[in-house]
């Protein structure tokens, strides 16, 4: 076995002529004896073996923040995997803004479900989306309650089993409107005091209808039932009977 020590006087030393000896440790009886080289002390030497250890300390170090490190990220991912998706649930979801005003509501509904959206100034939504039992869905627009504290539609995108539709409104009555069945457009346009103006498909034919608030009107179309295809006008008064027509 060989060790390092600081040189002394010792009998049982060989020098070398030199800086390093060898001698021989002391032993006790019926044990061998081991050989051990005796360096002098240097500067050199001092400041070697402190920067190594200094090198063992930061190696220890290192290897420690190593698996503190390995032992969070595996710990991050078995909490990420193990954590189940969170459910809310319930028949009615508010939510709120900062000052606590009511900004959407989401509910279930006796026929369907529907979601209301409000801005920051009014208790009345803004925007309603519903769907109803029966294959039936709208999107619609409200304007500002009225002393009756209803809101009113503004325009209203509908679809329902058969078909669908857009319908325009102002502060009393519907003034557009504009659907479609079975491949079959539809317009029609109100002025809210009586006056109506009616193109319509549903026949198979384009037919115009113009009436008047005394309920006369003029129908301007053709005849499906009449192979020649020649365009009619029909005069009607307020019973719907025929005042004039031609050809």
């Amino acid at each position: 076995m060989f060790s390092f020590r600081a040189p002394n006087l010792n009998p049982n030393c060989l020098a070398t002529g030199g800086p390093v000896r060898y001698c021989l440790s002391n032993r006790a009886p019926g044990t061998p004896r081991s050989l051990e080289v005796v360096m002098p002390h240097s500067p050199e030497i001092e400041a070697l073996k402190q920067q190594l250890e200094r090198l063992e300390r930061s190696h220890h170090r290192l290897k420690s923040l190593c698996l503190v490190v390995l032992v969070a990220g595996a710990s991050l991912l078995l909490m990420g995997q193990a954590r189940p998706p969170r459910v809310i649930e319930g028949e009615k979801l508010i939510l709120r803004d900062s000052h606590g005003n009511v900004r959407a509501v989401l509910e279930s509904t006796a026929n369907g479900s529907r979601l209301l959206l409000f801005d920051s100034k009014e208790r009345t939504p803004k925007v309603e989306l519903r769907a109803n039992e029966g294959n039936e869905q709208a999107l619609t627009f409200l304007t500002p309650a009225l002393s009756d504290g209803v809101p009113q539609e503004r325009m209203v995108l509908f679809n329902r089993k058969d078909h669908g539709g857009l319908h325009l409104f102002d502060s009393s009555s519907r003034l557009f409107a504009l659907s479609a069945k079975d491949g079959k457009p539809d317009l029609r346009m109100a002025d809210g005091k009586g006056s109506n103006a009616i193109l319509s498909f549903s026949s198979g034919t384009p037919l115009l209808i113009l009436s008047a608030p005394t309920r006369s009107s003029v129908v301007v179309g053709f005849d499906p039932e009449k192979l020649n295809q020649v365009p009619q006008v029909v005069l009607l008064d307020a019973a719907g009977k025929v005042h004039w027509s031609s050809p």
